[in-house]
């Protein structure tokens, strides 16, 4: 059975309103992206003590850090995203999240084949980085990255062959990039998939799941076929606030229930 998640500070600034919005709507789980205004990898001393502490209160799961590591140009100094790393793989030890979201640098120009070997080589030095660590980086799929392509993302992830470096799928991101988002989105990172950001995308907006051009319903319903069973993360970009996740959580529980397919 597939568990849904969100972005909580796609709800609000407050961590005790993220919770309350989030478990009204059935939701448990969190991709921690950002709380009290601050972004994850910020979050520190008192402040990140009082986050846990309600998060645990409320039993809510941190199923991922939501870090922006690789969201910097392939230009800058590597070693700074060596120490956003390590302050993030800090954050998954402290609030008890596996797994690590990543992306694979802006390129500029998109000039992918003047820095592929770069790219291959900074994530296969944080894939070894994290696998000591004992925690899984997740790369989604993103607009400017090397992985913003279908051909690229599987290539990263074939020549680097880390256990430690997954996958999320974001149908969204695909079609933005002009992309058939299923089945060849995800085909390309199935062997590899963790889990999946779920927002839709047509005519250059944002949408709830099924109503663009992601193709999400067939996307569930082949994964319930295959018996797959992850975390669905809710990742709404409809304008933010509390009606407008109810918006996509309802959207998404929609399909999952007109599949009768049972999620938690």
């Amino acid at each position: 059975m597939p568990k849904l998640a969100v972005f909580g500070d796609e709800i609000a600034k407050e961590i005790t309103t993220q919770i309350e919005v989030m478990q009204a709507a059935g939701v448990q789980a969190l991709e921690l992206r950002g709380a009290e205004g601050r972004g994850v990898l910020d979050l520190a001393g008192e402040l990140r003590q009082t986050v846990r502490a309600r998060l645990q209160e409320a039993g809510v799961e941190v199923f991922s850090i939501g870090s922006p590591l690789g969201k910097s140009e392939i230009t800058a100094p590597f070693e700074t995203e060596l120490a956003r790393l390590d302050q993030a793989i800090e954050q998954a030890h402290y609030f008890g999240a596996p797994r690590i979201r990543i992306f694979s640098f802006f390129i500029p120009e998109r000039d992918w084949a003047t820095w592929r070997g770069a790219v291959l080589d900074r994530l296969g030095q944080m894939a070894a980085r994290a696998a000591a660590a004992e925690v899984l980086l997740c790369h989604e799929n993103e607009a400017r990255i090397y992985g913003e392509r279908i051909a690229n993302v599987r290539d990263l992830l074939q020549s680097v062959n880390s256990p430690a470096l997954r996958a999320v799928h974001d149908p969204a991101n695909w079609v933005h990039a002009g992309e058939v988002a299923f089945p060849d989105g995800y085909e390309a990172v199935a062997a590899h998939l963790e889990y999946l950001h779920i927002k839709d995308y047509a005519d250059g907006r944002v949408l709830p799941a099924g109503q663009g051009a992601g193709r999400i319903p067939e996307l569930l319903a082949h994964l319930q076929r295959s018996g797959w069973e992850g975390y669905l993360s809710l990742e709404p970009h409809l304008g933010g606030g509390p009606e407008q996740f109810q918006v996509a959580a309802r959207a998404l529980q929609g399909l999952l229930d007109s599949l009768g397919w049972a999620w938690s």
